[in-house]
């Protein structure tokens, strides 16, 4: 199976959406873009990622630290299982506010 490039807008509203998939080969294309923009909290979308390995998670702890350094809320919604469990798995569900896929 072909990987499916991974995209990124932002809304005036502070909503991050993700299309496509996070592997090590797409990640980079997304990892170093603000998208904190003055905002006081921002909502990272994943309802549109079709797959993702360990770079999900480094995606999102680089993430969470920008916006702690930032002073902003993120929150993760639609988060792909596999991904929720690994964060999971590595502790850092405890300190990354995840909200999974739902079935």
């Amino acid at each position: 199976m072909a990987e499916k490039k991974l995209t990124i807008s932002i809304a005036d509203s502070g909503r991050v959406i993700l299309v496509g998939d996070i592997t090590h080969k797409t990640v980079m294309s997304v990892l170093n873009k603000n998208v904190f923009n003055a905002k006081s909290q921002v909502i990272v979308d994943f309802a549109g990622v079709l797959r993702s390995d360990s770079s999900g998670l480094a995606l999102m702890t680089r993430w969470a630290r920008q916006a702690k350094k930032s002073n902003v809320e993120i929150y993760y919604e639609c988060v792909p299982e596999k991904l929720a469990a690994l964060a999971k798995m590595s502790g850092l569900d405890t300190i990354l506010s995840i909200s999974a896929k739902e079935s």
